[in-house]
């Protein structure tokens, strides 16, 4: 019994060692991989923050190095600071995955001079690529603005400011629209969509194709010499013959409407009425002109 006792000590022993070298080789596999995904900093090839000097140069020479590298998984890394950048190019194929790891900001030069196609940063040919860092790309678009106008005429069919459809979490914010048509259409298929400090006009902004549309909010708007501002159709239809629907619009609240008639009618309180078609809410504040729920303003 006790020769016995004697190799189960051995047998646990010689198991420990066993489990102990694997768990060192696991260790050192995994503190190996670390070390060989090594970042190549753009500082260290002449790129300076200070939001001014020109980091082309500088970040084209990291990438060529990290995207050549065998060493695990390298990482383009820009640090903390504000990189002014012009057109880059990032390509491949490289020798394996990439990372670029964005933590300060790069931004672009507003100087159209400078780029000799329509893109700015362009990443092509690269398996794997992963983009984080919690960086930002300041593509300068305020510079541009004042000199980007687009015409429509005014009784165009469809001349839709902007139009959207099937996407999620979009902002749009300081813009003059002027068209015949829709300032704004929202179609189907869109969730979270913010619209502020947009000037429409002659236009509307309409809800078309839009069933099952729910949780929307229109506030602190100004209306000047307007005919119809807000269409909501739950049920669009351009054609000739559409199916008649008889579902309403639910849990519509409206409050502190002031809307002064401006026309050239002569008995001005038949000039602005307010009707409510196929429509569930309440209304509260002030009412001018006096409403139930206003669906359309007919002028």
């Amino acid at each position: 019994m006790g020769l016995n006792l004697n190799k189960l000590n051995m047998i646990q022993r010689a198991a420990s060692l066993l489990l102990l070298l694997v768990v060192v080789f696991v260790f050192e596999a995994v503190h190996a991989t670390e070390i060989t995904s090594r970042a190549f900093n753009v500082v260290d090839f002449g790129a300076v923050g200070d939001g001014k000097t020109d980091l082309t140069k500088a970040i084209m020479s990291a990438w060529t190095e990290a995207c050549n590298s065998t060493e695990g998984r390298p990482r383009l890394l820009i640090p903390q600071g504000t990189f002014f950048v012009g057109p880059v190019t990032f390509k491949g194929p490289c020798k394996g995955p990439m990372v670029v790891q964005l933590q300060g900001v790069l931004k672009a030069s507003p100087n159209l001079a400078d780029y000799d196609s329509d893109n700015w940063v362009v990443f092509k040919y690269i398996d794997g690529l992963v983009i984080t860092g919690g960086g930002t790309f300041d593509g300068q678009g305020v510079s541009a603005w004042p000199h980007n106008h687009i015409t429509a005429p005014g009784d165009n069919p469809n001349t839709d400011g902007i139009h959207i459809s099937n996407s999620y979490d979009i902002s749009i914010a300081r813009l003059v629209i002027a068209t015949g048509d829709d300032c704004v259409s929202l179609g189907s298929g869109r969730v979270n969509i913010s619209i502020s400090n947009v000037v429409c006009g002659p236009a509307t902004v309409s809800m078309s194709g839009a069933s099952g549309t729910r949780d929307f909010t229109f506030e602190d708007i100004v209306m000047k010499d307007v005919y119809n501002l807000i269409i909501i159709d739950q049920h669009y239809c351009p054609y000739a013959k559409c199916n008649n629907k008889s579902v309403p619009c639910k849990n519509i609240e409206l409050s502190d409407i002031d809307l002064t008639y401006n026309g050239v009618r002569e008995d001005a309180t038949e000039a602005v009425t307010a009707i409510c078609l196929n429509v569930n809410g309440i209304s509260s504040g002030k009412q001018n002109p006096p409403s139930i729920l206003i669906c359309s303003m007919l002028i």
